[in-house]
């Protein structure tokens, strides 16, 4: 990863400012730093070499210095870009993917977007537009924040990089916790900080003359349904993660991975292992309780595929390790944040780029909510009388059991939902279960902070539920969790 960061100041960008806000992100990029200043801007690079290690430096410019960029990210298809834009003329300094960046911009503007393939957050300034243009990559991979604070825009790859100008107060927004509470993460554009927000992903953002817009590039669409068997459907998946974990693969460094011995993780770890001609590197994390561990299953993968394994327990230190944990989070975040942090941390050691099984769930309906709302809707059909006096009456007298996801809380789980009769307000309430749902917020935030839940989370899940490019019951609930995951 690298770090970014910038100003746009009309009464000149300060370089102490720029300098603190640097400082602050220097652990994302410890190869090499950057920076541009003048006039009202300033531009803030720190790199972690990946491509390209010795000419990449960042801020990179075009042929007349009109389009400087700073970039997070890798540009997967920037070679094939490359080749183009070198054919309509454009001279080339580096052989970087963020030049490619540059001189897309040039050629097509804002719909360059329209034209990369990757996982990026960058920040371009336009000398002849006086525009500064941002954009976070299609599924928001890559982090970017941004903050409006006495007349000047701010940008960071972190929360803390901006707050190190020292001009953004820290003020906690308690609408942002309350659906942090909800979905243990905040969907954007909010952030645990009032005036600090996170542009969206598949959307880019726009500053000039002193006005903010912000636009959606690209949206996810299950509107489009293939027809063909499923032998072919299988032959075709498997040809695009082979591609796909190719095209992740391309680097001047090495290249390892997380492994959880999970379906995701374990795949990708197979396909690189079958294109390397040298042992892959390989990282996972393990825990105490047996239930919860899944070393036992990374080591089964590991010595299928003849990996470098490496192991760590997420439990040594933990107490000890927890600030620093915060510190890098910067805001609350999902308990795997724990176990993600000893493997990184492991990782570090042996490379500088790991691929991983992130997001399988998302795009293969993986969660056990997507069936279990199937089952609540067949259980909905039991005339409610039934449903309610006699099934509620019998449920009542199960004992209680607090452990994790048991059945006597599935049970509950699925009585509850069933006097639900909209699909989105099911799964919103599924959502909620296993944490803090709005009546038990109420009791929590008390008097003085219930007027913040402003409506609750609820209306987040039901406003991306129903406004998704999607039909089908699990399509609504995949693309609402892209959302607000």
């Amino acid at each position: 990863m690298c770090g970014i960061c910038g100003i746009h100041n009309p009464s000149g960008a300060d370089p102490g400012e720029l300098g603190r806000m640097m400082e602050a992100i220097r652990h994302r990029g410890p190869d090499d730093e950057g920076q541009y200043l003048r006039g009202p801007v300033a531009l803030g690079s720190r790199r972690l070499s990946i491509i390209d290690l010795d000419s990449g430096r960042m801020p990179i410019a075009n042929e007349d210095g009109t389009v400087r960029i700073v970039f997070n990210g890798e540009i997967y298809n920037f070679a094939f870009l490359r080749r183009q834009l070198i054919a309509k003329g454009h001279r080339f300094q580096t052989r970087s993917d963020t030049e490619v960046i540059v001189h897309l911009y040039e050629e097509y503007g804002e719909e360059c977007l329209q034209h990369l393939r990757g996982m990026f957050a960058f920040a371009i300034w336009d000398e002849r537009e006086r525009k500064l243009f941002l954009a976070r990559d299609h599924l928001g991979q890559k982090p970017l924040f941004y903050a409006f604070c006495a007349g000047r825009f701010y940008f960071a790859s972190e929360i803390k990089s901006i707050l190190a100008a020292g001009v953004v107060p820290r003020e906690i927004d308690y609408q942002s916790l309350s659906q942090y509470l909800s979905l243990r993460f905040i969907p954007a554009p909010g952030t645990m900080l009032k005036g600090i927000n996170k542009l969206a992903p598949g959307n880019f953002l726009t500053f000039q003359a002193g006005k903010i817009r912000c636009q959606s590039y690209w949206d996810v669409d299950f509107t489009s349904k293939t027809r063909r068997n499923e032998e072919r459907i299988a032959e075709e998946l498997q040809a695009r993660l082979q591609e796909t974990v190719a095209a992740h693969t391309i680097a001047d460094v090495d290249v390892g991975a997380f492994l959880s011995g999970g379906l995701d993780s374990s795949t990708v770890v197979a396909m690189m292992a079958r294109r390397q001609a040298e042992p892959i590197h390989t990282f996972a994390v393990g825990v105490a309780e047996q239930s919860f561990n899944e070393l036992p299953y990374a080591k089964m993968v590991a010595d299928r595929y003849g990996t470098r394994h490496h192991e760590a327990c997420a439990e040594a230190n933990l107490i000890a390790n927890l600030p620093r944990m915060i510190w890098h989070l910067d805001e609350p975040s999902d308990p795997i944040a724990a176990c993600m942090f000893y493997a990184a941390r492991l990782a570090a050691q042996h490379v500088k780029v790991v691929l991983g099984g992130d997001g399988g769930d998302e795009l293969f309906g993986g969660f056990d909510r997507y069936m279990g709302l199937g089952k609540v809707d067949l259980y909905s059909r039991v005339p409610a009388l039934l449903r309610e006096q006699v099934i509620g009456s019998m449920i009542t007298r199960i004992p209680e059991n607090f452990a994790y996801k048991s059945v006597t809380q599935k049970i509950r789980w699925v009585q509850q939902l069933a006097a639900l009769r909209e699909h989105g307000e099911r799964y919103a309430e599924a959502t909620f279960f296993f944490r803090f749902n709005t009546a038990q917020k109420e009791a929590l935030f008390g008097e003085v902070l219930r007027p913040y839940l402003d409506g609750d989370t609820t209306a987040v899940i039901l406003q991306h539920f129903h406004s998704g490019r999607a039909e089908d019951l699990v399509d609504k609930m995949i693309y609402t969790d892209m959302k607000t995951r």
